[in-house]
């Protein structure tokens, strides 16, 4: 998590690669503490479906060559296809944690109870409310 915000930092506050980190650690351990338990959804998504088409090219390997390799390419594609929205999504959330974490407001876009309850500070797993952004 220590390198959770580097690329805002190196962008927003025209900081060195070392210098990024800290700040990024910084960032992330202030306004959420050490224990994530969010961001894995948009992964989660992507996963299932890369693991669905795994499952099709393990299948088809049994019918022969032919089929496990029309299919291994069909997977190879959607890998490369779903990668990009994929990384793009994950970039638009960093962002906008990362302006939650530097300003503790939320972004338009979101849901006021989501940014801030994307991870949960150290010790408050279970517990009623959100965290409320460090003093940056």
């Amino acid at each position: 998590m220590a390198t959770f915000f580097v690329v805002p930092v190196l962008i927003f506050e025209d900081a060195g690669p070392l210098e990024a980190i800290g700040r990024s650690w910084n960032r992330f351990k202030n306004t959420w503490g050490e224990t994530v338990l969010g961001q894995a959804g948009i992964g989660l998504v992507f996963l299932a479906v890369g693991f669905a088409g795994f499952l099709l090219t393990a299948l088809l390997a049994l019918t022969g060559f032919i089929g496990f390799l029309a299919v291994g390419i069909l997977v190879a594609l959607l890998v490369i296809v779903l990668a990009i929205p994929a990384a793009s999504m994950h970039g638009v959330l960093v962002a906008a944690l990362y302006l939650y974490a530097t300003t503790g407001r939320v972004p338009g876009a979101y849901r006021p109870d989501l940014i801030p309850g994307a991870f949960a500070p150290r010790g408050s797993f279970g517990r009623v409310g959100y965290p409320e952004p460090g003093n940056i």
